[in-house]
This record gives structure tokens, C-alpha cells and sequence, in this order.
């Protein structure tokens, strides 16, 4: 809320949030791990700031598409333009004016969910817990050669129901 504010937005939708929530936790996790590489491949097991500057720059660098030119936009544009809009739908009362709302499940302002990754990894802390508002899922259970460990009872791996009957 405090940096829409400070850049002067004052009104915007609930789901706003939650997207810049998931943007700046996949931007961040992402040039850490590119920063554990980098100091892998340098041989040090800790990583250093040069490591996060050298990770941040590569993301920019290879991850952003610069914007079309101008004239190649305004040529496309015009194309699109030359279409006519199909006709709105009546209102209840037969006039004009009834507008087209996707409904939520088409909608791609939903509350974003949360994937769990599979601990033990090097890159991986441990559980976080889910935001507010964020739907946790589960990955599907790993055929049994492709485990690296045994799952425990409540893992988020297991199956949910399967997890339940283990606790008891």
C-alpha cells in the first residue's frame, strides 16, 4: 500500500496488491538463486553483494523486452483499428449501454495461489508461510524412484487425505 501511495496512486483494485506481492517475491527469489550459482561457480559457499549486483544485472539484461518502436506500434495499431468493434449487448430495458464483465473464473484478477517446493533443496529455506489470501496447493506425490526422501507425515507432498490418516 505504502509504495502505491508514495507514487502517488491512490485508488486501485484489492488484487493490485497481491500481484505486486508475487512480483517482488519471484524478482527477489530468483536473483538469489542466480546469486548462489554465481558464487558456486566461484567457489564460495556464501554469496556477496557482487553476486546479487552481477544476478540483478543479468535479470535485466535477459529477462525484459524492450518496447517496440513507435512507428511499428502506430502500423499495428492501425491494422487492429480498421476492424469494427462488434455491437455491445442490449440492457435489461432494450437500450444501449450494458457493458461485459468477464466472470471471476475467466478473470486474471484472482488471488494468485502458492507453490510449495520440496525441502531439502540448497536454494530452499524451508516452508514460508502463505500470505494472506494465498490458496496453498500440492504437488503430486513423486513415483517412488524419484524420491530423494521420505516424505513425512503432513508433508505437503503427500496426498491431503492420505496426510489426514497418517496423523491419527
Amino acid at each position: 500500500d505504502e509504495i502505491l501511495q508514495s507514487m502517488g496512486v491512490d485508488t486501485y483494485d484489492t488484487p493490485v496488491v497481491a500481484q505486486l506481492m508475487e512480483f517482488k517475491h519471484r524478482w527477489c527469489a530468483e536473483i538469489l538463486t542466480e546469486a548462489v550459482l554465481f558464487a558456486e561457480h566461484a567457489g564460495r559457499t556464501e554469496i556477496t553483494a557482487d553476486d546479487i549486483k552481477l544476478a540483478t544485472q543479468a535479470k535485466v539484461d535477459f529477462s525484459f523486452t524492450p518496447p517496440r518502436p513507435l512507428e511499428s506500434l502506430l502500423k499495428l495499431a492501425s491494422r487492429l483499428n480498421r476492424a469494427p468493434l462488434p455491437e455491445p449487448p442490449r440492457g435489461p430495458d432494450g437500450g444501449g449501454g450494458a457493458a461485459v464483465v468477464l466472470p471471476n473464473k475467466s478473470a486474471l484478477t484472482q488471488n494468485n495461489y502458492q507453490c510449495l517446493k520440496r525441502p531439502g533443496s540448497m536454494l530452499d529455506p524451508g516452508p514460508l508461510p502463505a500470505p494472506a489470501g494465498i490458496k496453498k496447493i500440492c504437488t503430486p506425490p513423486a513415483a517412488p524412484s524419484e524420491r530423494s526422501t521420505t516424505p513425512t507425515a503432513g508433508s505437503v507432498f503427500d496426498d491431503p487425505a492420505a496426510a489426514d490418516s497418517k496423523m491419527e
